[in-house]
């Protein structure tokens, strides 16, 4: 090697050279395996040597070396070796301008062959120096494109046989072969390392691309009335005087708009769509002749290019089912059928010595006596329809990694301002609702909700001496994204967001109130959009029950109301909210709609019910205003409207009981507060007695209420609102009796019920100072409640 190395820099002569390099390879081909890597990095150093030197027959030289050796299979891969050199060398090869047209196009070949070769070695390798880098990418592709540009139109020509001869010798066709072969082996995760050199492509030939263009647009408009073009022309229609061209002296610019002015399309965008520090164009556009209802463009901080947006009416075109064509097959058509078929001569089929003709005889015969017996109808509907969306399914598919893209964009831009991260949002709301507009979420729901949460987080985690509006608005511009997304779900899914989000509700710590907040903000809004069927959907594990306690035990007012809020949204099962929104007493009401509770109704409240009564009662001890009242009441109301039977009364009567207990044992309430607490014991019961169905329960409350309208008014809902003062000695006939109910209870058979009231103490604890940790404790209690024997109902003998 070494005296074949010496003997060929010696010699200057091209024909010596050459039988040195056949030399090379024919050692190359018969080297064994095990000598094989010792030959090989003398044999590279000496192709780099002929790729350095300044004559095109060398270099061609190199490229035929180079793919003898590209074509050897190695037993042990190489991963030491390394082919950046020969990447740059053959690509500023493709890129020859010798003034000979075939010594160029000879050297074209060799540049296009030799990447061929290093693509076919490196992918073949494993261990080998990897080409899915960007620096590599950006050097192959422009040279694959820019030996492309002469490739004939796609109109004149079909796929080519890269196999034959002809096009073994043009560059277009060797450049198309590579860039397949290129495509075929790209790894996973690699296309975005492609595709980005292909985005921008060598600059051609401003005549060639405008006469493309004038093509393109006249073979378009003779299919198509409405076009819409856009895209980076890369032409810049604010200084049409800096590119000329050097036929006609005219700009290349002001050719550009004139092929588009000719065929009636204007531009839409007028203003700058690529700024930078010292320069100002209009190089991306949209050309249309449809009549645009807007056109602006995007302005954000990661891209010198801004966004086109645009909006434009498009019709939905209508389409013709096509012709039907339908046959009687009733037993009178089948019947008829089988007596033709005994009918036909078989002796044609039998006696035919060819089976073809056998065939052929019988096929027809059958038709003639089907058309017969059954025959054709032909129906066209006159209904049109509208066709179906553009948006397909791959596009719904590739929409999840546009959206995983925006969530990562919106998270890198969390201490911009809070209208670019607005924008971001607006974009993102978009591309949701593509996504799921077809009322399915994917996979990808649960990606979506937390990086939708994270931006909450950062939104409360953010230290603001007052917030400003603008964040305001960008954060309940990610909730309404949120409650758009989970609307758009489909409602097992929409259980999934639910639970997913009460879970992320911090408990803990003080200084994780506004997030706390700001969570059962998004929980209220999501559940708006969901539709309980079964009670016990609504908590799918303790967990989230306990999360919600915390939020109605929460000293925040606006906390509170927010997981009443929530319970509202969840126990309402039959539209019933809306009329018990304010505490009022209703005696009879036929548009309310009461519920039949199943067993899992009963088995959902003896589980959780309970401790939500208790909740209840407990928030009333807490800091209230008149609003906290009237929330804590729907609650209740719409628990008496979905679950109240014979099983769960004694612990409503129990907890309307302790209300008023708890408003005449405060002496330090508001008497405003203390009012109205009385007056919605009253409503409940009222409520209570219209969805049991029990009349004399009806007529107690309604004696009750008739006493306190004469005795004391201020202890019913209209005079509750204004009053200043309660009476500190309030008649005893004016309070609800545990007694009378028992035994209003008694009476009709609910000896059970009767025996729990007027034996047993209320089941409502006291939480003293710290509600919360007792409610956390009693949770478990009521858990274990229900497995215990006690916890059924008992059989009346």
């Amino acid at each position: 090697m070494d005296v074949l190395q010496t003997y060929f820099w010696r010699i200057s002569v091209y024909g010596f050279i050459t039988l040195s390099m056949e030399a090379m390879d024919q050692l190359l081909a018969s080297c064994h395996n095990r000598a094989l890597n010792l030959y090989l990095e003398s044999f590279l150093l000496t192709i780099e040597d002929l790729l350095q030197s300044d004559n095109p027959d060398l270099k061609i030289l190199a490229s035929q070396s180079f793919n003898r050796f590209a074509n050897i299979e190695e037993d042990v891969p190489q991963y030491h070796r390394r082919y950046k050199f020969f990447v740059e060398s053959f690509s500023q090869i493709c890129h020859s301008s010798h003034n000979n047209p075939d010594v160029r196009t000879r050297l074209r070949l060799a540049g296009l062959k030799g990447i061929q070769g290093v693509i076919r070695k490196t992918c073949s390798e494993e261990l080998a120096d990897s080409i899915w880098i960007e620096d590599r990418m950006n050097l192959i592709m422009p040279s694959l494109l820019f030996n492309m540009q002469d490739v004939r139109p796609l109109g004149d020509r079909r796929t080519p046989d890269f196999d034959s001869e002809s096009q073994q010798n043009d560059p277009s066709t060797i450049a198309e072969s590579c860039l397949c072969e290129i495509f075929k082996r790209t790894p996973f995760n690699c296309e975005e390392i492609l595709l980005k050199p292909l985005l921008a492509p060598p600059c051609g030939s401003p005549a060639k691309f405008l006469e493309s263009l004038d093509k393109l647009l006249s073979s378009m408009l003779s299919r198509y009335k409405k076009l819409l073009f856009m895209g980076d022309f890369n032409i810049d229609l604010l200084a049409p005087s800096k590119l000329k061209q050097a036929q006609n002296n005219s700009s290349l610019a002001n050719e550009f708009i004139s092929s588009f002015l000719s065929t009636g399309m204007l531009p839409a965008c007028r203003i700058p769509t690529r700024v930078t520090d010292t320069t100002a164009s209009l190089i991306d556009n949209l050309f249309t002749n449809l009549d645009l209802k807007t056109c602006d463009v995007i302005i954000y901080d990661d891209s010198d290019h801004f966004l086109i947006l645009s909006e434009v009416t498009l019709d939905k075109p209508k389409v013709e089912h096509p012709e039907r064509k339908t046959r009687k097959l009733d037993a009178e058509s089948i019947e008829s059928l089988r007596n033709q078929l005994n009918n036909i001569n078989r002796s044609p089929c039998l006696d035919n010595q060819d089976v073809d003709q056998a065939t052929n005889y019988f096929i027809q015969e059958f038709e003639k006596a089907f058309d017969r017996a059954c025959p054709a109808k032909t129906s066209k509907s006159r209904r049109q329809e509208p066709r179906k969306p553009w948006i397909s399914k791959g596009i719904v598919h590739l929409t999840y990694r546009v959206i995983a893209i925006l969530m990562g964009h919106l998270e890198a831009s969390r201490k911009k301002p809070a209208q670019i991260r607005i924008e971001i949002n607006n974009v993102l709301t978009r591309a949701i609702s593509i996504a799921t507009g077809d009322g399915a979420g994917g996979p990808s729901v649960l990606m979506i909700v937390d990086g939708l949460l994270k931006q909450l987080q950062n939104f409360t985690s953010a230290k603001f001496k007052s917030v400003p509006e603008e964040d305001i608005a960008f954060k309940d511009g990610i909730i309404t994204t949120l409650a758009s997304f989970s609307k758009a779900c489909p409602d097992f899914q929409k259980t999934d967001i639910l639970t997913f989000i009460v879970e992320r509700i911090p408990v803990e710590k003080e200084n994780d109130k506004g997030l706390q907040r700001v969570l059962l903000e998004a929980v209220a809004k999501v559940a708006e959009h969901y539709k309980t069927v079964q009670l016990h959907s609504i908590f799918k594990n303790d967990l989230v029950a306990e999360k919600l306690t915390y939020g109605l035990l929460s000293p925040d007012i606006a906390t509170r109301l927010l997981a009443h809020q929530v319970l509202h949204s969840l126990l309402d099962r039959h539209g019933n909210v809306d009329r018990v929104k304010k505490v009022s007493l209703i005696l009879e009401d036929p548009s309310l709609n009461f519920a039949s509770p199943g067993r899992s109704d009963i088995m959902f409240f003896r589980k959780y019910g309970k401790e939500l009564l208790e909740t209840c009662y407990s928030s009333m001890t807490l800091e209230l205003n008149m609003k906290c009242i009237e929330f804590v009441y729907t609650t209740f109301a719409l628990m008496i409207l979905e679950i109240s039977c014979e099983e769960t009364a004694v612990d409503f009567v129990h907890c309307i009981i302790s209300f008023q207990d708890l408003a005449i044992s405060t002496t330090d309430m508001d008497a405003k507060m203390q009012s109205m607490i009385h007056s919605i014991t009253i409503c409940l019961l009222s409520l209570l007695s219209l969805s049991l169905k029990i009349e004399k329960l009806k007529t107690y409350t309604r004696e009750v209420a008739a006493i306190r309208n004469r005795l004391c008014p201020e202890l019913l809902p209209l005079a509750a609102s204004t009053l200043k003062s309660v009476p500190e000695n309030i008649p005893t006939e004016c309070l609800l009796s545990r007694q009378e109910i028992a035994g209003i209870f008694k009476l009709i058979g609910w000896e059970s019920a009767h025996m729990q009231l007027a034996d047993a103490a209320p089941p409502v604890r006291n939480f003293g100072k710290d509600p919360i940790g007792a409610a956390a404790a009693d949770l478990g209690g009521v858990i274990l409640d229900i497995e215990s024997p006690s916890a059924s109902p008992q059989t009346v003998k």
